[in-house]
């Protein structure tokens, strides 16, 4: 009886953590750091091409909001990606998590995302040299609601990916969860950088206007959503960054910046996601090469814990795999 041979490996499967010296591209004296999480599939001989997700959390998450829970407990994306082939870069963005939080505050949305697109870069520079010569790295964005975001508007002022997975993004923001004064300025186009932390700091101030309205209905979870889920979500909160979060729920919040994004896009959302429609959502992307749009049923807005998440991960990796393939296309029948 011949026993059967785990398949050699070039490289084995591995976790490194980093510090990313993101200082060239912020507007602020001082050091500024993203902490970030590499994992790196098994390599196989003969592989030629690796696929790096650059993971951007959204408003009040970490990174781990891509790798929720203990190991064996089915909620995290990254391992079931890594399992797949892929490797992933998660970051905690800056001002939140391990990453610098500085004496600034208000560092603004583009600064913020244009740290995570030099930390994505540096991440690649890093797996390229853990990686033989042969073998290339191309990035997928995947950004989850204001993430999302941001990974928009990186690529728009830093292009890098190769394609953006968009989760939970919604560009007509939450007009209900804002005050007929915030509506007014939504409405007469691109909000100031000025107009932004005037909004962002009285709503910090605790004293808003009186014409607020009280919170937004929000569809984050759902009420069959696994407790062991919900309490992995938990452990991965963070503070929020004020100017990308009120940014994130201005309507048009970065249609200018959706305009100059030419690569593919994918458009993840829940079925109780009520903003994920392909109307209200794919004709902003009309410059993108390639659009596709996918609705993951019962799954509310942290799609992560939902009970179906693995056809969203299913679906999205197959998409990324195909988005991001280097080379020329096989040929014959």
């Amino acid at each position: 009886m011949q026993i059967a041979q785990p398949p050699a490996t070039l490289t084995p499967p591995r976790r490194i953590r980093a510090r990313y010296d993101v200082s060239s591209v912020v507007d602020q004296p001082g050091e500024w750091l993203i902490h970030a999480e590499l994992l790196i599939p098994a390599v196989a001989p003969g592989t030629n091409h690796l696929t790096l997700l650059c993971c951007t959390p959204g408003g009040g998450c970490t990174g781990d909001y891509f790798d929720l829970g203990e190991p064996d407990a089915g909620y995290s994306f990254a391992r079931y990606a890594s399992a797949a082939g892929f490797a992933c870069a998660l970051i905690d963005n800056l001002g939140t998590g391990q990453s610098s939080a500085g004496d600034n505050l208000f560092l603004s949305p583009q600064t913020i995302a244009c740290a995570g697109v030099e930390a994505f870069r540096l991440a690649a520079e890093d797996l390229r040299g853990l990686l033989p010569a042969t073998i290339t790295v191309t990035t997928v964005a995947v950004g989850h609601s204001m993430g999302a975001m941001l990974a928009l508007i990186g690529e728009a002022i830093k292009p890098l990916h190769a394609a953006i997975a968009c989760l939970g993004f919604t560009t007509a923001g939450l007009p209900s969860a804002l005050t007929k004064e915030e509506r007014r300025i939504a409405a007469a186009g691109p909000v100031s950088l000025d107009a932004l932390k005037t909004m962002a700091r009285q709503r910090l101030s605790r004293q808003p206007a009186a014409d607020s309205p009280g919170p937004e209905p929000f569809p984050f979870n759902l009420p069959g959503d696994d407790p062991v889920g919900l309490a992995a979500l938990r452990a991965a909160m963070t503070n929020l960054v004020p100017l990308p979060s009120m940014l994130s729920i201005m309507p048009g919040n970065v249609t200018e910046y959706i305009r100059q994004i030419k690569v593919p896009v994918f458009l993840g959302g829940g079925d109780h996601e009520p903003w994920h429609t392909p109307a209200q959502l794919v004709p902003a992307f009309a410059n993108s090469t390639d659009v596709t749009f996918y609705t993951l049923a019962d799954s509310a807005h942290n799609h992560n814990i939902a009970g179906t998440r693995r056809l969203l991960w299913r679906r999205l990796l197959g998409w990324a795999a195909v988005a991001s393939s280097v080379g020329p296309w096989p040929t014959g029948s």
